[in-house]
């Protein structure tokens, strides 16, 4: 059984040097709330809500993901790990959500721009994000 709990984005940088291991596009049965999970293994020294989580796998889930934009660096010799995250987004991404607004559609309410060690970026505009835990 896995547990959940909503997480913000200021929360992310307690992530910095985490090992990511996956980065997965999520679509329910229905179609609906899809969803962008960044698995990571929490680093041993970890605080804020990631504190009891340290060297564990955890996904950090942006759920009813409506705009998002990755950028990816694969040319890059080593494991790929978490370098920061904060609610700025790039260029592409703000335009992408402007559409929605200007269409009157649902833009999200949280917006994340994240940047990896390798130089990859994620941007995701999204309802909320959520800490999972797999037990």
């Amino acid at each position: 059984m896995d547990r959940r709990s909503t997480i913000r984005v200021e929360d992310l940088d307690y992530l910095h040097d985490a090992p990511v291991t996956a980065l997965t596009w999520r679509v329910p049965a229905d179609g609906m709330l899809r969803q962008i999970a960044l698995s990571v293994t929490v680093p041993d020294d970890a605080d804020g809500p990631f504190a009891d989580h340290r060297n564990r796998r955890i996904d950090v889930v942006f759920v009813d993901a409506v705009v998002v934009r990755f950028c990816g660096h694969g040319a890059i010799n080593g494991p790929e790990t978490f370098d920061s995250g904060g609610p700025e987004l790039l260029d592409d991404a703000r335009a992408d959500r402007e559409r929605l607004r200007s269409a009157g559609l649902y833009e999200g309410d949280v917006t994340v721009g994240m940047a990896f060690h390798s130089g990859s970026e994620l941007n995701v505009s999204c309802e909320r994000i959520e800490l999972v835990t797999l037990e």
